[in-house]
């Protein structure tokens, strides 16, 4: 049908309006396919990255991000030491709680309560999980770096999480620092101690927090913070203790392996803010 007379020129009217509106309606959603806000400059595309593609994020993005890596076994240590070695033994208990997890929990709480950083937990390799003390001793305070191997895992961990800092939490072997005993501790548990008639019991903790930042990571120094306690008492617990131990005195030890964690934590996190 032919549009002749005034039907002809009312349409004429309305196409007039339509079409600028048509026009900036396109332009806006070609505005929104280069990634952007309408109004806004579009992102030039690359071959790797289509116009549609919201551009990636900076490294600015991820300049608050804290990761830690919990290495440590799912038990609690039962420790005697006497004179020059005699009495002097060591054995494993089977906690009543997820005690690597507490520590990464205690950790991530206290970042995210005390510092502007954003923790994000990351999966040890299993290599790191087997050979959890060599990669300490790997480390060559001279040179500024660990040994090669090591080097590339851990800049590989920070960069794949983009991370400004890697915390690797693990509980390496020390003298037990008391004089004549010969023994040394490990982890976490308890601790007691007999000579020449004296008792004394204590809980005990050989967490430590490594700080690793950078490309190539760096080891930071100090490890341990001044206020970081080693020991702390453990009162009216038997010593020896009973084997196996009762229940009441597993979960009074585990409750003070707890507070000392806290501890740790605490002081470990001054040294961030």
């Amino acid at each position: 049908m032919k549009l002749t007379g005034r039907r002809a020129l009312s349409w004429s009217w309305v196409w007039a309006l339509l079409l600028p509106l048509l026009a900036v309606s396109i332009a806006g959603c070609a505005h929104r396919l280069d990634g952007g806000n309408a109004g806004s400059t579009p992102v030039a595309a690359s071959p790797d990255r289509p116009a549609w593609m919201p551009a990636p994020l900076t490294s600015m993005a991820y300049s608050s991000r804290v990761g830690i890596m919990t290495v440590l076994d799912n038990e609690l240590a039962q420790v005697t030491a006497g004179t020059a070695g005699i009495g002097n033994g060591s054995s494993a208990l089977k906690p009543t709680f997820d005690y690597p997890g507490y520590v990464s929990e205690s950790l991530r709480k206290g970042i995210l309560a005390h510092t502007p950083y954003q923790p994000v937990l990351v999966r040890p390799s299993a290599r790191l999980i087997r050979d959890n003390r060599i990669w300490q001793q790997s480390w060559n305070k001279d040179a500024g770096k660990f040994e090669t191997s090591w080097q590339h895992e851990f800049d590989a961990v920070i960069k794949q999480n983009q991370l400004k800092l890697l915390i690797v939490v693990t509980a390496p072997e020390e003298d037990d620092g008391i004089v004549g005993t010969s023994q040394t501790i490990t982890g976490s548990g308890y601790y007691a101690r007999s000579f020449l008639g004296r008792k004394q019991t204590a809980v005990f903790s050989t967490v430590h927090f490594y700080r690793i930042a950078g490309q190539p990571g760096k080891l930071l120094h100090p490890v341990s913070a001044p206020a970081e306690r080693l020991y702390a008492d453990l009162p009216d617990f038997p010593n020896p203790a009973p084997q196996p131990l009762p229940q009441p005195l597993q979960i009074k030890l585990e409750k003070a392996v707890k507070d000392m964690i806290d501890q740790k934590v605490g002081a470990f996190i001054s040294m961030m803010k």
